[in-house]
C-alpha cells in the first residue's frame, strides 16, 4: 500500500511538469519547484533554458536542466528527495539550447531505433548542431552527434565504436574505436570527433593502440582526457634491480608523443620478489600522481641510505623525492639524483610538524608541501612550492598561508607581482629568504605584506637598461668592447653579478653557467631602479612544428637542451639566432625562422 501512495504522490509531482513524459518530442516549460530552489542556489532564474524528466525503470525520476549559456545539471528523484548526479557543461550560449526526447518510433541514420524514449537530444535550431544522449543501463551518457558545418551526414556512437553515416546514407563510411569514457556523458561538444579523419586520430591513441608504443616495456596505467583527444600512459620494466619508468602524454592530431624518462629507481630484493610472483598491483604507482611506494620496504636502502622512515615518494625525470620521519617524528625531504657513480643524497633541514606532500598537484620539477601551525590563538594552514632550476638547485616557487590569508610567487630571479607572459614586466628583481630548499626554513616563510617586503634582497643583481629600448647590450667575452660578442640583449634582461672591475660588470644570465661574461656597468641599474625597466622582449612563439623539440646549448647550434615552462626571448645572435632565458633559469639558443610573432 505504501508503495501505491508513493507511486500516487510522484505522479502528482510531475503533473506539475504536465509534458515532461509526453512520448512525443516536447519539452517542459518549469521544473519542479525543489528543483528551482536547487537551481536558484547556483543560478538566476532568467538563466533558465529548458528540461526535460523521465520515468526510470526502477520507479525513479531522472531529470536535466539547461542554462541558456550551456551547462547542464542531471537530478534523481527517488524516495521522496531530488539529488544531482551530474554537473557538466556540453554547449556553450550561442547554441539557445533546447532539449528533443528520442522517439523509439523514428528510425536512426544508419536504420536502427532506439530500444525506448530514456533519451534526448541537445539541439541547436540556428547551426543544426546537435549530441544526443541516451540511457544504457546505468546512466546517460552520449550515443552520437551532428555538426553540419564540420561533417555532413551523423556520427552514432555504440560504445566506443563511432559511426560515420554520410547524409541520405545507411552504410556507414568509417568506423573508428575511440578511446575510454568515450560513451561518458561528461563529454563536450567541441571536442568530439566530427569527421572520419578526426576520428581516425582519436583511434590511434586508445589504449589497444598505445600498449606496444615503447617496445621491452609494459603499459601499467592509462588515463584520457579531453573526450579521448588526449591520454597520458605509464609504462615500465625492471633490469638488473632497477625499475625504469616511462611517462608519455598521446594527442590526437600529433604524429610523436611527448615522453618523459624518470630517474631509474633501485627496488629491494623483497620488493622484486613480490613483483615477480604477484605483480604490480597495489605495490607501485607509476602515474605520478601519488605516492610511487604504495608498500613498506620497496627502496633498496643498500644502493640509497635513507634516513628515518619514508612516509611518501613521488618518482620525477631527474630525481626521487622521499618524505622520511625519524624516530622523535621529525620530518625531512630526501631528494635523491643520479650520478655518474651512484646516487647522491640531499636532506633538507627539519620540516614543520606533520608536513606532507601534495603530490597530486606538483608537476615534475615541483615540489609541494602542506602544513599547519598555531599562530595568535589560530590554525593557519600553509603551503609551499619549490621547483627545480636550471643548476640543479630547488628554489622557492610560491607559498599560501590562511588566517589571514596571503601568497606571493617567485620566478628565479625575484618575486613575481604580476604575470605576464614572455616577459619580466611585474618582476621585483632580487632574491627571497628560504628560497633555497636546502637551507630553507618553511615556517620562516613570509606571511605578511610587510614581511614579504622587508626580506627581499637586492645585493647581486641588476638590469639591461638601455637609453633607447631599441638598442640592445653586448655580452662580452672579456671587458673590452672589442671582444668577441656573446650575443646582444634586450632591456629587463636580469643578470647576476659576479664583480665589477672598472667600467665592467662581470655577469651571468640564468643559472645553467652558459651565458657569463662581461657587460658596461653604465648599461646596468641596480637595486630598486631595477623595478621599473619597461621590458623590451620581443613576443614570439614557436611555431607549432618545432613546439616540444630540443634547443640548442651553444651559437654553433649543438648540443640539444631542453625548453621547459615560460621561456623570454631576452637576446640575439646577429640575424639568425634568439637567445631565450626560462622562468627556471635555463638558457638556449634557437633559429630566428622557427619563432613567429603568434595571434596577440
Amino acid at each position: 500500500m505504501n508503495r501505491v501512495i508513493a507511486m500516487l504522490l510522484l505522479a502528482a509531482m510531475l503533473a506539475a511538469c504536465p509534458l515532461a513524459l509526453a512520448e512525443e518530442n516536447a519539452y517542459c516549460d518549469m521544473p519542479p519547484q525543489a528543483i528551482l530552489e536547487r537551481f536558484e542556489q547556483e543560478y538566476d532564474r532568467a538563466e533558465l533554458g529548458d528540461y526535460i524528466a523521465f520515468q526510470m525503470p526502477d520507479g525513479s525520476v531522472r531529470s536535466f536542466l539547461i542554462t541558456i549559456y550551456g551547462f547542464m545539471d542531471g537530478y534523481r528523484y527517488e524516495e521522496g528527495e531530488w539529488s544531482v548526479t551530474t554537473q557538466v557543461s556540453p554547449v556553450d550560449s550561442r547554441w539557445q539550447p533546447r532539449f528533443v526526447r528520442h522517439d523509439p518510433a523514428v528510425p536512426r541514420a544508419d536504420g536502427s531505433f532506439y530500444p525506448d524514449a530514456l533519451g534526448f537530444d541537445l539541439v541547436c535550431e540556428e547551426t543544426g548542431d546537435r549530441i544526443s544522449y541516451h540511457y544504457i543501463g546505468t546512466d546517460f551518457a552520449v550515443c552520437g552527434w551532428r555538426s553540419p558545418s564540420a561533417y555532413d551526414g551523423e556520427v552514432i556512437l555504440e560504445g566506443r565504436e563511432a559511426m560515420y553515416y554520410p547524409a541520405g546514407q545507411r552504410e556507414a563510411e568509417a568506423v573508428c574505436f575511440l578511446g575510454k569514457d568515450a560513451d561518458s556523458i561528461m563529454l563536450d561538444f567541441g571536442d568530439l570527433p566530427f569527421t572520419p579523419q578526426e576520428g581516425a586520430a582519436m583511434a590511434a591513441i586508445t589504449e589497444e593502440a598505445i600498449a606496444a608504443y615503447f617496445p621491452g616495456y609494459v603499459l601499467r596505467e592509462v588515463a584520457t582526457y579531453n573526450a579521448g583527444h588526449e591520454t597520458a600512459a605509464c609504462y615500465s620494466r625492471v633490469e638488473d634491480g632497477l625499475l625504469y619508468v616511462k611517462r608519455a602524454t598521446f594527442e590526437s592530431g600529433r604524429r610523436q608523443p611527448e615522453v618523459s624518462d624518470c630517474m631509474p629507481v633501485p627496488l629491494s630484493a623483497s620488493l622484486l620478489e613480490r613483483l615477480e610472483a604477484e605483480g604490480f598491483d597495489g605495490k607501485l604507482s607509476l602515474m605520478g600522481a601519488g605516492s610511487l611506494f604504495r608498500t613498506e620496504d620497496a627502496l633498496d636502502t643498500a644502493e640509497i641510505p635513507v634516513p628515518g622512515r619514508i612516509v611518501d615518494s613521488d618518482l620525477q625525470r631527474h630525481a626521487l623525492l622521499l618524505l622520511t620521519e625519524d624516530d622523535e617524528g621529525v620530518r625531512r625531504l630526501c631528494i635523491v639524483t643520479q650520478g655518474a657513480d651512484g646516487y647522491d643524497l640531499a636532506v633538507t633541514p627539519a620540516l614543520p610538524e606533520g608536513v606532507y606532500l601534495d603530490i597530486f598537484h606538483a608537476g615534475d620539477g615541483d615540489v609541494q608541501f602542506g602544513w599547519s601551525v598555531e599562530r595568535q590563538g589560530e590554525t593557519q594552514y600553509r603551503s609551499a612550492s619549490y621547483r627545480r632550476l636550471a643548476d640543479g638547485t630547488w628554489r622557492l616557487s610560491w607559498a599560501r598561508s590562511s588566517a589571514p590569508s596571503f601568497e606571493f610567487s617567485a620566478a628565479y630571479c625575484g618575486l613575481r607581482e604580476e604575470w605576464n607572459y614572455g616577459s619580466t614586466e611585474g618582476i621585483r628583481f632580487g632574491s627571497v629568504p628560504n628560497g633555497d630548499l636546502m637551507q630553507a626554513d618553511l615556517n620562516g616563510l613570509p606571511v605578511s605584506r610587510e614581511e614579504l617586503d622587508a626580506c627581499l634582497d637586492r645585493s647581486g643583481w641588476a638590469v639591461v637598461c638601455n637609453p633607447n629600448p631599441a638598442d640592445r647590450l653586448h655580452l662580452r667575452a672579456k671587458p673590452d668592447r672589442g671582444a668577441k660578442s656573446l650575443g646582444k640583449f634586450y632591456n629587463g634582461t636580469p643578470v647576476q653579478v659576479i664583480r665589477q672591475q672598472g667600467d665592467w660588470c662581470e655577469v651571468t644570465i640564468g643559472l645553467d653557467g652558459c651565458l657569463t661574461g662581461w657587460m658596461m656597468k653604465r648599461y646596468l641599474v641596480f637595486g630598486e631602479a631595477m623595478d621599473d625597466v619597461a621590458c623590451a622582449f620581443p613576443a614570439k612563439s614557436l611555431r607549432e612544428e618545432y613546439e616540444g623539440r630540443p634547443l640548442y646549448a651553444t651559437q654553433e647550434l649543438t648540443g640539444e637542451h631542453e625548453l621547459a615552462g615560460e621561456y623570454w626571448v631576452v637576446g640575439v645572435v646577429g640575424d639568425e639566432l634568439y637567445i631565450l632565458l626560462t622562468e627556471s633559469g635555463g638558457t638556449c639558443y634557437a633559429p630566428q625562422a622557427w619563432f613567429w610573432e603568434g595571434n596577440g
